[in-house]
């Protein structure tokens, strides 16, 4: 009875840290950029995040859920600790490379030809936030949901401070301002500004992570890597499962459409859409806790 109301307090604490994030990104972020942006430049938000979601479950490959599986050894936790993080920052730098030296190719392909720089910022936050879903299962197995709903809320609470900023209060700097504030900001920009602003918020998380990274002896272990990935790979495919069930519209509606319209339509629907995530919160606050709880 005692580890069932450990197990409810840190579902409760978990679901803080998760119901609070989305409710800002939708109470406030949605709403904002709905008001001032066309619906087929909220498209572009709405398709691309669409991918990001696809994408990070591919650059995580189920390492999360493997961490748990190793690390309830104590006399290995370390080593398995080490070894997926390596491991991370090495499949993320690698994606990262990739995609800026083939930023040509992978703009066509994702039909974002023209905004290079918005797929380079989106291979960025993606590798970031893949890095850190290790430190992040850290804290959870060292049942700290507190430190872990923190983290959370202040990623996006920095990332709302940095959209407002650059897309309501900048604009009125860059008017009324005739020096080198008009060499830096571009109010032409417009979603380009989404990317970054989660960028920074991304950055900022990384950093309130860091001192769960540096204090740890990065070796990397291969006996434990194979097994890792040997336990993994199946999560991988049906993570994967999950995410193209839950993103697959998004990303072919555009295509079925045409690129004329198809923005817009994915635009529309995107910010319909986000009612229905809501739902879905109570099962992931739940799922925080109750995979290193089970484990």
């Amino acid at each position: 009875m005692k580890e069932v109301r450990k197990l409810a307090g840190q579902t409760l604490i978990y679901g803080f840290g998760t119901i609070v994030p989305r409710f800002l990104n939708y109470g406030i972020l949605t709403f904002f950029y709905t008001r001032i942006f066309s619906t087929a430049e909220y498209g572009v938000v709405t398709e691309l995040y669409a991918w990001m979601v696809l994408l990070l479950v591919v650059l995580t490959y189920g390492m999360e859920t493997g961490f748990f599986r190793f690390a309830q050894y104590k006399e290995d936790y370390e080593k398995v600790y080490s070894t997926a993080l390596i491991s991370l920052f090495a499949t993320s730098a690698l994606f990262v490379t990739g995609v800026f030296i083939f930023i040509t190719p992978v703009s066509a392909v994702l039909n974002y030809s023209n905004n290079h720089d918005y797929i380079r910022m989106f291979a960025a936050i993606m590798a970031i936030d893949a890095f850190c879903a290790i430190p992040f299962a850290r804290l959870r197995q060292e049942n700290r949901p507190r430190v872990f709903s923190f983290i959370k809320i202040m990623n996006v609470i920095v990332t709302i401070a940095a959209v407002l900023f650059l897309l309501k209060i900048a604009p009125g700097i860059y008017e009324n301002n005739h020096g080198w504030f008009r060499k830096v900001y571009d109010p032409e920009y417009g979603v380009g500004y989404v990317f970054l602003a989660n960028l920074i918020g991304s950055t900022v998380t990384f950093l309130m992570l860091l001192p769960f990274i540096i204090k740890s002896k990065l070796v990397f272990y291969k006996t434990i890597w194979l097994k890792m990935l040997n336990y993994s790979f199946p999560l991988l495919i049906a993570g994967l499962s999950g995410s193209i069930n839950d993103t697959l519209d998004k990303v072919i509606l555009r295509r079925m459409i045409g690129n004329e319209t198809g923005l817009e339509t994915v635009g529309v629907y995107g910010a319909g859409y986000k009612i229905a995530v809501l739902m879905a919160l109570f099962i992931q606050m739940f799922r925080f806790a109750a995979e290193p709880f089970f484990f």
